[in-house]
């Protein structure tokens, strides 16, 4: 992540906060040997903005964005700013908690099409490395397969 500048709304200043995310599944071939799940590796790059911010002129700063960086593709978030105050929250954290968010729910869904698609049983070992969480999603991934071990960051 990289805190790339601050707008200045109503006497304050709000962090925009670019990032990369992604998900990425390898499989054994044999002793040392190690290949790709092509479909289930994906990147994302984001920008995320506070939600005071109007979409009108979110459109703008994305537009000249695509228009000055052809190669470089991106999604608009917005992170919610309701909490600030309460409790020593900052807004940097906040657009930090929402990148998060965001690469949690590409693993979950990952793991989801994972195991719709037959990848997962209970005779196989999946090692998930990086900051998954498994708070508020629709699956479990501890149940999916019988010898899952969970490695974290």
């Amino acid at each position: 992540t990289y805190h790339v500048m601050d707008v200045w709304l109503d006497n304050k200043t709000y962090p925009i906060v670019c990032a990369q995310i992604g998900v990425a599944i390898i499989y054994k071939v044999k002793r040392g040997k190690y290949r790709p799940l092509k479909e289930f590796c994906k990147n994302y790059n984001l920008i995320a903005f506070p939600k005071k911010i109007e979409t009108a002129d979110i459109n703008v700063i994305s537009n000249a964005i695509k228009n000055n960086f052809k190669r470089f593709d991106f999604s608009i978030i917005r992170y919610d700013i309701s909490k600030v105050g309460e409790k020593d929250i900052k807004l940097l954290d906040l657009a930090l908690a929402k990148i998060i968010g965001e690469m949690h729910k590409i693993e979950i869904e990952t793991i989801d099409k994972m195991i719709q698609d037959n990848y997962l049983s209970e005779d196989e070992l999946m090692i998930v490395d990086g900051s998954l969480m498994f708070g508020h999603q629709k699956i479990d991934p501890l149940n999916c397969a019988y010898y899952t071990t969970i490695f974290c960051k």
